[in-house]
C-alpha cells in the first residue's frame, strides 16, 4: 500500500492556500493545517474540507510520527518563520529549514 504524501501547512492564509492548490499531485496528498486564528482556519477548511485542522502548529507537528517524505511548509509572515518550530519533536524538514536559515 502506498501512503499519501503528508503536507503540513503552518498558517492558513493566502500563501497556505496557494501551496494547497499547488499540491494537486498525480498521487493523493494528505493536508494538515495549523493556524491560531479561528477565522483563517475556518476559511481554509471551507476551501479544503479534507484537511486536518489544528489551532497550534506544535500540536499539529507532534500529532503523528514524522516520515522522511513529509512536507512542512511555513506559510506565515517571514518574521514568524523561526518562532518555536525547531524542537526535536518537529519533523526533520522543519528542523532542517530552521538550521539552514541561521
Amino acid at each position: 500500500m502506498i501512503l499519501a504524501v503528508r503536507i503540513y501547512l503552518i498558517g492558513a492564509g493566502v500563501i497556505a492556500r496557494a501551496h494547497a492548490a499547488a499540491a494537486k499531485l498525480p498521487e493523493p496528498a494528505a493536508l494538515r493545517v495549523a493556524d491560531p486564528n479561528p477565522a483563517a482556519l475556518e476559511s481554509f477548511r471551507d476551501a479544503y474540507p479534507e484537511a486536518a485542522a489544528f489551532d497550534d502548529a506544535a500540536k499539529m507537528l507532534a500529532s503523528e510520527p514524522a516520515r522522511d517524505d513529509d512536507i512542512v511548509i511555513v506559510a506565515t509572515p517571514p518574521f514568524l518563520h523561526l518562532t518555536g518550530y525547531g524542537s526535536r519533536s518537529a519533523p526533520a524538514a522543519t528542523r532542517c529549514a530552521r538550521s539552514r536559515s541561521r
